[in-house]
Order: C-alpha cells, then sequence, then structure tokens
C-alpha cells in the first residue's frame, strides 16, 4: 500500500482493513528515514498522521501474507 501526502499540511489518515488478524508494516516513511523496515506496525483500521510532502510505503502483515 502505498500513501502519498502532496499536501502543506499533515494529514490524518484511516488505514483499510486487513483482516481482523493482520496489520500494516511501514517499509519505507520519507519523513522518518530512521527507522528500520517493518519497526513500525499499524493495526487495520488504525488512524495515522502522514506528514506534509512525505510518502509511506506498507505490507499487510498477518495471515495468508
Amino acid at each position: 500500500l502505498l500513501l502519498r501526502n502532496a499536501h502543506a499540511e499533515t494529514v490524518d489518515l484511516r488505514m483499510p482493513a486487513a483482516g481482523a488478524e493482520a496489520s500494516w508494516r511501514v517499509r519505507l516513511h520519507t519523513a522518518r528515514p530512521e527507522l528500520a523496515e517493518g519497526e513500525v506496525s499499524i493495526p487495520h483500521r488504525g488512524s495515522i498522521q502522514l506528514a506534509a510532502r512525505s510518502l509511506m510505503l506498507l505490507r499487510r502483515n498477518g495471515p495468508e501474507t
């Protein structure tokens, strides 16, 4: 899943469903380059704030991945 924010301000986003036992793992986040791949996990249907002018690449994590 690729999220992008071209806006000059942070935006609030709600993550799509990933399955009852699944979550989303951050693989790349341009606003937080110090993060190791998979270090951050976002629950399915969780809310996040995406920094201004940034990209976030996520991978579904859980059963059937």
